[in-house]
């Protein structure tokens, strides 16, 4: 007799993974000061200037003038946090779908998102310098950080599902 798994709704998973994907930001941005600090590297500085910029041209579109450093760095860290929800709950949606997306704990997410978001379209916007321009203990870094953040936004997800249902 073979048993199959129950599959998630994809609103259970999109939920789940956007909670998952909160922890996950929280997770990065606590390595990228613990790399930062351990290895000399400038990832914080990089990546808070990225998001600092794409804050300013939302607000430049929206309003037709830009933001003060302080409303800068406030937008900056709701951007940080709002894009590791959104991608948590897109992986959480499909993970609902097809198990196979939710195979090795998170650690392929984590690296699409680097390779989408941290090395393609940053980059891409002119919101950062290409990878290939940085030095080599920040993209290691990068990349680290982000499987950090695919691993948190996994291991946070499946809790998530789990204690749902147990309800």
């Amino acid at each position: 007799m073979f048993f199959r798994k129950q599959r998630e709704s994809a609103w259970l998973g999109a939920g789940a993974g956007l909670i998952g994907g909160l922890a996950g930001s929280f997770a990065i941005g606590a390595f990228s000061e613990l790399w930062a600090k351990k290895m000399r590297s400038s990832i914080v500085q990089k990546g808070t200037q990225a998001t600092e910029r794409a804050a300013d041209r939302m607000s430049r579109r929206i309003t037709g003038r830009g933001l003060d450093q302080p409303t800068k760095l406030k937008a900056a860290s709701a951007i940080h946090f709002a894009f590791g929800s959104l991608m948590g709950a897109a992986y959480g949606a499909g993970a609902a779908g097809n198990r196979k997306v939710s195979i090795g704990l998170g650690v392929p997410f984590g690296a699409v998102v680097y390779a989408g978001a941290h090395a393609g379209a940053v980059p891409a916007l002119g919101l950062s310098e290409s990878p290939t321009k940085s030095r080599a203990r920040d993209e290691v870094g990068e990349f680290l950080g982000h499987l950090v953040y695919g691993v948190v936004t996994d291991l946070t997800r499946r809790a998530v599902i789990r204690a749902a249902r147990a309800v």
